[in-house]
């Protein structure tokens, strides 16, 4: 991810150097709160610490990586709680989508 974001900021030449490296993204994000250095994250991760200032974005780049999710089901007809949870589901994609600002939605 780092060096997509580095190609991305017109850096693809830059050196990442030494660094931690977690791959834990809960883990990421308390390092990162607690200000031992800087961090890429998925935005929907940390929308909460950006808002409440418990986190800056220092550069406006943003990247998709290639990752996406999927939801997945059987044809015909789903069992009332897939239904269900499928409508929520939807529900939430279609607020967070029109809370964005970008065309990328990262």
């Amino acid at each position: 991810m780092a060096r997509a974001w580095a190609q991305a900021a017109g850096r693809a030449d830059a050196t990442l150097g030494e660094s931690l490296r977690l791959s834990d993204s809960h883990a990421l994000r308390r390092v990162a709160c607690d200000g031992h250095g800087v961090a890429l994250f998925f935005a929907a991760l940390v929308e909460d610490d950006l808002a409440q200032g418990r986190l800056a974005q220092p550069f406006p780049v943003k990247v998709h990586i290639g990752a996406d999710y999927f939801l997945n089901y059987p044809a015909g007809e789903l069992p009332r709680k897939a239904r269900l949870f499928r409508g929520w589901l939807m529900d939430m994609l279609a607020e967070a989508q029109a809370g964005r600002t970008d065309a990328t939605g990262l």
